[in-house]
């Protein structure tokens, strides 16, 4: 299902949590909880806040701040894991950009199937062709893997990707006015939800994709995904979107 408001990405409480578009493409963004604070007018989603940031999205349990690097819109969008529902997701984002909500100036973010609908829509990857790569995992689980797509389903998502995804997608992901925000969970070497938002290579936008679908035992047959960087001693320790917010 989607919502509204970012309250798919942060936690349900009267915490504040900020997403930063950081100028070095290879830094990945961190959502940082803040202590209360009251704000004026807090209900309102065009609440302005000084200097650098500006409320994109709230309710009344949840705000969100940005940073003020790009015009702010006063709505954004927020698609939720959903298991195989990801056609559902698609059929959602598409009919919303048919009927004129998704100009570029509004905010997208996403977490695993959610996350996979958001990076396919704001590469500008035609639904048909998104949804075509959908039946194509279907049809590999059923000849390849007898019908058992459990354990299965990442190393298949990041082939169709390869296929799908244009070679400039991560240029217009990353030139999109309005913020891009896949969604993962690290759990080493720092327990904490990330938010990608930015995508130095085509390969960083489909990692971005695989990270925040990584659910355990089901994605592929293993709890975590390793994560190896260059520089990096040890691999980063990542599992599904969904487990960005607290259960």
């Amino acid at each position: 299902m989607f919502k509204i408001t970012f309250d798919l990405i942060f936690s349900r409480d009267s915490q504040r949590s900020h997403i930063t578009r950081h100028p070095d493409p290879n830094r990945t963004q961190v959502a940082t909880p803040r202590p209360n604070r009251q704000e004026p007018n807090a209900k309102n989603v065009n609440t302005h806040f000084p200097v650098t940031t500006k409320t994109i999205a709230s309710n009344t349990n949840t705000m969100v701040s940005v940073s003020n690097f790009h015009t702010p819109s006063s709505v954004g969008y927020s698609f939720s894991p959903g298991g195989l529902l990801f056609p559902y997701h698609l059929g959602v984002i598409t009919s919303l950009n048919y009927h004129k909500r998704l100009p570029p100036s509004v905010h997208l973010a996403g977490a695993s199937a959610g996350a996979i609908a958001v990076a396919a829509h704001t590469s500008q990857t035609p639904p048909k062709k998104a949804l075509e790569a959908a039946y194509r995992v279907c049809d590999e689980c059923q000849t390849r893997f007898n019908g058992r797509a459990i354990g299965n389903l990442l190393p298949l998502l990041k082939a169709e990707l390869d296929k799908t995804f244009a070679p400039d997608a991560h240029e217009v992901v990353n030139n999109r006015e309005g913020i891009v925000a896949l969604a993962h969970r690290e759990l080493f070497p720092n327990n904490r939800p990330v938010l990608t938002t930015n995508f130095g290579t085509r390969n960083d936008l489909i990692e971005a994709v695989c990270d925040s679908s990584m659910f355990p035992f089901f994605s592929t047959p293993f709890p975590v995904r390793l994560r190896y960087r260059e520089n990096e001693r040890f691999p980063r320790v990542i599992v599904d979107g969904f487990f960005s917010v607290p259960r």
